[in-house]
């Protein structure tokens, strides 16, 4: 009898350590890293059910500086075989690459830059990161002589086209104007994107299509989860130098899986990770993310860790529910409800209510350097 109960004893031990380590091993899946304590690696249990992190502070923005020195030769292209009851991702990429947008920004008061965008408008709008859409605020403000900047489209890309402003997030701006002095910024991601439109070619002898190919956009919160396949794509550069308008610059792209989500605010899927692929170098700010559902725009990759290895590095994107969300809070519009009408009339309306402020403050901080 002694034994039995010695043995019931030790059982009840057993199954009560095991119960316990199962709900501690649970727990951890829901943790959130604040931006003070990212930097200690502090990790905090969410008692809520959402399996959302606060979004860490040391990432980078992932233009690049075109006179950084080569090191490894133009980007090869990856992509994965279709997953059953979804898309096929070759079809994805056939039509993500058409949509595709590498705009180079060259300048001789500031670092040159060059990033992608995407076009979600038929009449040649494309939504890009606002850390390279304050290059065009600066063409418009000390012109041309002082920053120029193309849109080149291609594989590899070649310049085609001239692009004005439609939007520049200004909360972004307000909140990162510093950086434009610096030669390598960092930055969450938060509100960091802008519109751009297609104006005219650069050579009088080609002519604007009458409809640009274009990704349609998804803001729904439903479609991107941690562990689903998407699509990323990218103009990366961060292993070429000396980027000019004759540079031969490819398109990447690379099926991967969605890692952890991210909230800027309180339990809104504002940005996610991704696994390190050739994407993930400098040049592919601003490129998309597609989901595999329904083929559309998901995600704008925004920043990169920053591991020596491309595959060891972690991008983020920002949802493209975030950036309607902040359109919405900023200007009182989403997306699709902005680009309704003429787009010179857009054009007008940023420049005069929101360009003199966002340029006073770029201005002043390269005036101080």
């Amino acid at each position: 009898m002694e034994d039995r109960s010695k043995k019931g004893v030790d059982s009840s031990i057993i199954s009560t350590v095991l119960v316990l380590g199962v709900f501690l091993l649970l727990s951890l899946q829901y943790f959130r890293i604040t931006p003070e304590d990212s930097h200690q690696n502090q990790v905090l249990i969410n008692q809520s059910s959402n399996d959302i992190e606060y979004v860490p502070t040391d990432t980078k923005p992932i233009s690049v500086d075109p006179t950084l020195p080569p090191n490894q030769s133009p980007a090869s292209i990856t992509t994965a075989t279709k997953t059953t009851g979804r898309l096929d991702f070759s079809d994805i990429d056939t039509n993500a690459r058409q949509t595709l947008v590498n705009i180079l920004c060259t300048s001789n008061k500031l670092r040159s830059i060059t990033g992608s965008g995407v076009i979600i408008d038929d009449r040649g709008v494309i939504l890009t990161n606002a850390h390279i859409g304050q290059y065009l605020l600066l063409q418009n403000t000390l012109g041309k002589g002082v920053v120029d900047c193309v849109v080149r489209l291609g594989n590899p890309a070649k310049a085609l086209y001239r692009a004005e402003l439609l939007y520049l997030s200004p909360n972004w701006v307000r909140n990162n104007y510093k950086t434009i002095v610096e030669t390598d910024p960092f930055g969450t991601g938060e509100d960091d994107f802008a519109l751009l439109y297609i104006t005219h070619p650069i050579d009088s002898r080609i002519t604007l299509p009458e409809y640009f190919p274009t990704i349609a956009i998804d803001t729904s919160d439903s479609i991107i989860k941690p562990g689903e396949q998407v699509l990323v794509l990218g103009y990366p550069a961060g292993l070429l130098g000396n980027i000019g308008n004759n540079q031969n610059i490819y398109i990447a792209t690379s099926v991967v899986n969605v890692g952890r989500a991210f909230t800027f605010k309180e339990d809104t899927f504002d940005l996610f990770s991704i696994s390190g692929t050739l994407v993930s170098q400098k040049g592919s700010s601003g490129g998309g993310v597609v989901n595999q559902v329904n083929g559309k725009l998901s995600g704008l990759i925004v920043t990169t860790s920053e591991e020596k290895s491309v595959n060891d590095r972690e991008l983020r994107a920002i949802t493209l529910s975030h950036i309607d969300r902040s359109m919405k809070s900023q200007e009182g519009l989403g997306i699709g409800e902005f680009l309704q009408g003429e787009l010179a009339n857009k054009n007008r309306w940023f420049y005069q209510n929101r360009a003199d402020e966002l340029s006073r403050l770029l201005v002043g901080m390269l005036d101080k350097k």
